[in-house]
């Protein structure tokens, strides 16, 4: 990532605009164009989750002070915004752990797996 440059930078923005085409991952993405840029796989993921803290900072300013006008702080908030931190926290480790050692191909099976049986299932709905 010492060599990242403003093209770089430009070209994996432009790969994260693709998430607003549906059933495009954000993350997928990301990722691909951090390998496109010649990123191993453990940088291009942290370079995935990097990209994703504005985002989600964004939302939470946009979101929060709605919520918290709406009920206030409540305990079954608060236990919700814990648990999802921690789940977080966990499939991050997990994911990480996994790139560093497996390549990403498994996810791309998926994606396009998912893809070709949603297909389907559009294409059955429309003959009945």
């Amino acid at each position: 990532m010492d060599s990242f440059t403003n093209r770089d930078a430009l070209l994996a923005g432009c790969a994260q605009a693709f998430a607003l085409i549906p059933g495009v991952s954000r993350s997928g993405a990301t990722i691909t164009a951090g390998r496109a840029l010649g990123f191993d796989r453990a940088s291009a993921a942290t370079f995935s989750f990097l990209m994703s803290m504005p985002i989600i900072a964004a939302a939470a300013l946009l979101k929060v002070p709605k919520a918290l006008a709406q009920g206030g702080v409540t305990l079954p908030l608060a236990i919700a915004v814990v648990t999802a931190a921690l789940s977080s926290v966990l499939a991050i480790t997990v994911l990480m752990r996994f790139v560093k050692t497996r390549g990403l191909g498994v996810f791309a099976l998926y994606r396009f797996a998912l893809g070709a049986a949603v297909l389907a299932l559009v294409a059955y709905r429309a003959q009945q």
